[in-house]
């Protein structure tokens, strides 16, 4: 069965539209808001190049697996991984959200959940590795996280449902995500109205605050 993350032509693609994104929304931001309708469609060009060359090679394979799906019904054996997850979900909504079946929604759908993975998932990985073995307990930690590991997906059953029972790995990662965060400044947040209680104001009203994480 073909399988969309392993051919190298969408894995790149798919970096360079998440890189495209991210570079096409900071040039945004430089520009005033009454140019965007000029000036956006030239800045989102290579957004939309590498989106129409990914939905293009994954396309055919959604429109496979949703052919096979329905020919061969209960016999179907689906395989697991993340495309096969968006299908299972999209078939179980409502007529009204048919177009969750779709295979261009779903192929789009495919390229944000990697757009919006590739970096949050290098970052908390690799903080959750320097975490542990920066740790005085680390050899503790291992051996708790390995223990789990070997008696959850050992008997090589690895799923979702297995990955859910993960929880000491879960909690690991959870507590890195609380300490060390996906960056160094929290969520931008705009100062509606300042309440005079008798405190100091340290905003203006209508000023965007964000506080720094790593100091809190």
């Amino acid at each position: 069965m073909v399988v969309i993350g392993r051919n190298p032509d969408y894995l790149e693609h798919s970096r360079l539209y998440s890189q495209s994104v991210f570079i096409s929304g900071g040039l945004l931001k430089l520009v005033p808001k009454f140019l965007h309708p000029i000036v956006a469609p030239l800045i989102v060009r290579a957004v939309k190049k590498h989106e129409a060359i990914c939905t293009k090679l994954s396309t055919p394979i959604v429109r496979r697996r949703l052919k096979d799906m329905a020919r061969l019904g209960k016999d179907y054996k689906p395989p697991n991984d993340v495309l096969q997850w968006v299908l299972d979900e999209g078939i179980a909504e409502p007529e009204s959200m048919a177009y969750r079946r779709s295979p261009q929604w779903i192929s789009r759908f495919l390229l944000i959940l990697n757009m919006v993975a590739i970096h949050t998932t290098s970052i908390v990985t690799s903080n959750t590795i320097m975490d542990i073995y920066t740790s005085p307990n680390k050899d503790d930690i291992i051996a708790g996280l390995r223990e789990e590991v070997e008696r959850v997906v050992g008997n090589g059953e690895y799923s979702k449902t297995a990955i859910n029972n993960l929880l000491r790995v879960d909690s690991c990662i959870r507590e890195t995500m609380r300490v060390q965060g996906l960056g160094d400044f929290g969520p931008r947040r705009l100062v509606r109205r300042i309440e005079n209680n008798g405190a100091v104001a340290v905003a203006l009203a209508n000023a965007v605050t964000r506080l720094p994480i790593r100091t809190v």
